[in-house]
């Protein structure tokens, strides 16, 4: 894929934090324009239920990008707006819908998609969760080619990280975050000079992280994951990781429940450490 030499005009997907970390480095690298940030509904939140805006739309309100908060996405009505908007490339990261083909088609070079895992490994959406339920020795970004299939399309850069023993839901995806910043920024200048070759994923290595959800309870340190299949030590406070979320992660065939380090008393790792890569598919 080539990009043209020039500021592009990017409307930009994504919700939660780890998409807020990687729209602010667009907005930073003054590069490109950002016309436009699409993102999930207000919702209420906490024990109070307030409604609270999504990470990604207080950061656009605050550099003055205009906000687009759509409860349909098969109405056609953001495709018109991306077409009418003349928007050259679509950005998604953890957008938490899936995006239909015309809307795909509208921007001038389709959608790349922040994806926060080494695809074809973890399609879906909770790849940092399933990163460490699984006992993954790495992880990481791959910048991706959307199509209508769930994270299926050929793949334009990869980045990994390894992942230790002491890392959470939350400090990996803080590393993730950082990494994905620079992933999409770079492979958008390696695009515009020398272009981008999209490799095709290998559908024989494909794996599925479907949504975990607060019911099925906390993810476990890797430390405590790669225990869970031998003995682990009871940890004071004690927090479970639910029978059914580890046990259908790792596809185990019995039901186990393990202790789980606390993420207050687990050290993070600062999110700008080295990392390996990145690897472009160059043409």
């Amino acid at each position: 894929m080539k990009l043209p030499d020039r500021p592009l005009r990017i409307a930009f997907f994504g919700t939660p934090e780890i998409a807020q970390t990687v729209l602010a480095g667009l907005l930073d690298a003054k590069k490109d324009e950002v016309v436009l940030v699409v993102c999930q509904p207000d919702r209420p939140k906490g024990r109070g239920r307030s409604v609270e805006s999504p990470p990604t739309k207080q950061l656009a309100e605050a550099r003055g990008v205009p906000v687009l908060q759509p409860t349909k996405m098969r109405d056609g009505a953001v495709a018109k707006v991306l077409e009418e908007r003349e928007i050259d490339l679509a950005v998604v990261t953890a957008f938490g819908r899936i995006l239909p083909k015309d809307l795909l088609e509208a921007p001038r070079f389709g959608a790349w998609n922040v994806h926060a895992s080494l695809l074809p490994r973890h399609r879906g959406a909770s790849p940092i969760n399933f990163a460490i339920l699984e006992g993954d020795p790495e992880t990481g970004i791959t910048l991706m080619q959307m199509t209508e299939g769930l994270d299926e399309g050929p793949m334009l850069a990869k980045a990994a990280i390894p992942i230790r023993e002491d890392d959470t839901t939350h400090s990996l995806t803080q590393k993730l975050a950082e990494l994905g910043r620079r992933l999409l920024l770079e492979g958008i200048e390696k695009a515009k000079k020398t272009g981008l070759e999209a490799e095709v994923q290998d559908e024989a290595l494909a794996t599925f992280a479907p949504l975990i959800k607060k019911e099925d309870g906390p993810s476990p340190t890797a430390a405590v994951k790669k225990s869970a299949l031998t003995i682990c030590p009871p940890v004071k406070p004690p927090m479970l990781v639910s029978s059914w979320s580890l046990a259908k992660a790792t596809r185990l065939p019995v039901k186990v429940t393990v202790p789980m380090m606390p993420v207050a008393m687990v050290a993070t790792r600062n999110s700008s450490e080295a990392f390996s890569g990145p690897m472009f598919f160059s043409s």
